[in-house]
């Protein structure tokens, strides 16, 4: 068995012991609340796009979700909460700044711990992951959030846009860093 397959094994499994959804879509998006994404973890439903060449990076990160939902972790639903929100607010609802700005602050914080159990899992289950790369198109990723609040609307699919990626650190940085919604990498989502 190879190590990807081991992988899938391991996510199969642990999908079927918490009554999860289990899906290898082959397709290179798919969709959640109309939201088009690479992939997705919910209290029902673990679901990657495995038409992606990063299928496998994809599964992983979402794992960690369900990873994090199992352990009942202390932003789970709260940052859930956040990301609707979000949601609401892109599509016109007002909030607080104040209140918005929490929400994505917790919604980065959750993906942040996110990524953090993501390179544990690659590297325990030695998968063929650049880890130099990943943290690239992870920090494109967590700080296109800001975008999103600066634009109020969902900045798209930052880690398939070189331009962006190759400006990014190439590991994962303090949490404070992602926490500043004037961030100097803001300027590279425009």
């Amino acid at each position: 068995m190879t190590n990807v397959q081991k992988l899938v094994a391991k996510v199969a499994t642990d999908c079927q012991k918490f009554g999860i959804g289990f899906h290898l879509e082959p397709t290179k998006l798919v969709e959640t609340d109309g939201i088009k994404c690479s992939g997705y973890f919910d209290d029902s439903d673990l679901v990657v796009a495995a038409g992606k060449a990063e299928w496998v990076d994809i599964l992983v990160h979402e794992s960690c979700h369900m990873d994090q939902w199992a352990e009942k972790h202390a932003l789970w639903g709260k940052a859930d909460a956040g990301i609707t929100m979000i949601e609401k607010w892109c599509a016109g609802t007002k909030y607080s700044n104040k209140k918005v700005i929490q929400a994505f602050k917790d919604t980065i914080e959750l993906e942040w711990d996110c990524e953090k159990r993501s390179i544990k899992k690659i590297k325990k289950f030695r998968l063929n992951v650049d880890i130099s790369d990943y943290c690239q198109q992870v920090n494109s990723y967590l700080f296109s959030y800001w975008a999103t609040c600066r634009d109020r609307k969902w900045y798209g699919l930052p880690y398939n846009n070189p331009r962006i990626v190759r400006r990014m650190p190439d590991e994962i940085l303090p949490l404070e860093e992602y926490h500043d919604p004037n961030t100097p990498y803001l300027r590279y989502y425009r």
